[in-house]
């Protein structure tokens, strides 16, 4: 849940827990399969990274958390984050990417989101790159998104330990669907050129290779991982055989490893400006992403109603109240067929956002989800999403 990525999850190795110092703290794992080769894992927070949101505070169940003053506690928190990162990462193919506790051990490759104060979107692009990590391609639409996700100099987009990471771009309101749907078409040409010179080479190649790449269907990391090692493979047998479709294969051989493409933006791209994009890439019928972050309202440019800001709503540009219902986007683009449209809340459900978001890719046509990215804050002591979401849920908004 954690905006920032400052807050992780991670196994301790057990040679390691006897030399831990007292003020380390850990708990014992209650997870059969994750017992079997640890028995503890522990939960801390980068004070580097942590920047005082109070997101984990607001949204843990039980209120075991306390905010502090960072300069009383940094000098603590910093020794204690220090021996924290040495601890290795999980391998992908050792986690259930559906299992919501298993999953939160995957680091993330998203972090310091310079987002706006209290942002709900960043949590969804977070876990993509948890989810899929140096496979994911974002083509992200102008606006908060974009600022938080591209503020040059620095991205918060992040390489694994083998250098690799997500590929971000960003392209205008107007057409940042189609933008997308071009790294859909070029990945489809590419893979086709791809396979062509495979079977072209075949008399050069091993029959478990060439069978790897052409059958395995990828739907899971260790079918992923093995693919990934046969194109390894691939490519050194191409470094010995001197040809134009030797070099050629080469060059285009990482299409074979199956690549993640989302087309992400906001609800003044979606409902609004970028609307028609949409639903020129939802017609194609083609198996695209989209993930469309709503807040009800143009937030990254101070306050403007979007055609998601509900009636009676007020923000700061139309402060009387939105006079017309919110445009119902989804009953919209479902007119065409093997169309999938879904509703996810990652504060209200986010073991259903989780499944929603892991297999999205394996339905053969065009996803849209819609994410509750709506600034609610805490009330009365309560989660500020508690009571909330049931009427989201009466009224048919972001329903799980």
């Amino acid at each position: 849940m954690c905006p920032q990525g400052a807050l992780r999850l991670k196994l301790v190795p057990d040679e390691s827990v006897e030399t831990l110092p007292s003020s380390f703290q850990l708990k014992e794992l209650g997870d059969p399969d994750l017992s079997q080769r640890n028995k503890f894992f522990s939960i801390q927070i980068d004070p580097d990274q942590c920047t005082s949101c109070n997101y984990c505070v607001e949204y843990c169940p039980t209120d075991a958390l306390v905010p502090e003053n960072t300069d009383l506690v940094y000098s603590k928190a910093i020794n204690i984050w220090e021996i924290f990162k040495e601890f290795p990462e999980v391998e992908k193919t050792d986690i259930n990417n559906l299992n919501l506790f298993q999953q939160q051990f995957i680091a993330p490759l998203f972090k310091y989101a310079e987002n706006e104060k209290r942002c709900t979107e960043s949590p969804y692009i977070k876990l993509l790159t948890q989810l899929y990590g140096d496979r994911l391609l974002i083509a992200n639409a102008t606006g908060s998104s974009s600022i938080f996700g591209g503020s040059l100099t620095s991205l918060p987009f992040y390489r694994n330990s083998n250098g690799e990471g997500p590929a971000w771009a960003n392209s205008l309101f107007e057409d940042n669907a189609e933008f997308g749907f071009g790294f859909h078409l070029t990945k489809k040409f590419q893979l086709g050129k791809a396979k062509r010179l495979l079977l072209e080479m075949m008399e050069f190649l091993p029959d478990e290779i060439v069978a790897t790449l052409l059958l395995s269907e990828q739907n899971n990391e260790k079918e992923i991982e093995k693919v990934k090692q046969a194109v390894k493979e691939l490519k050194k047998i191409l470094d010995d055989i001197n040809s134009n479709k030797a070099n050629t294969l080469a060059i285009i051989a990482d299409e074979f490893i199956k690549k993640e493409i989302w087309i992400v933006g906001g609800d003044g791209w979606a409902y609004d400006i970028g609307f028609g994009g949409i639903d020129h890439v939802i017609a194609s019928g083609e198996n695209v992403n989209i993930l469309i972050l709503d807040n009800e309202g143009y937030s990254n440019t101070g306050g403007q109603a979007s055609k998601a800001t509900p009636e009676g709503k007020r923000v700061k540009f139309a402060y009387a109240g939105k006079k017309q219902p919110k445009k119902d986007i989804g009953k919209m683009l479902a007119t065409y067929p093997n169309t999938q449209i879904l509703n996810v809340s990652i504060f209200n459900n986010p073991v259903e956002c989780l499944n929603v978001m892991a297999t999205a890719s394996l339905h053969n046509g065009p996803t849209i989800i819609l994410a509750d990215c709506i600034n609610r804050k805490k009330n009365n002591g309560k989660a500020p999403y508690e009571n909330f979401n049931q009427l989201l849920v009466a009224n048919n908004s972001f329903k799980q």
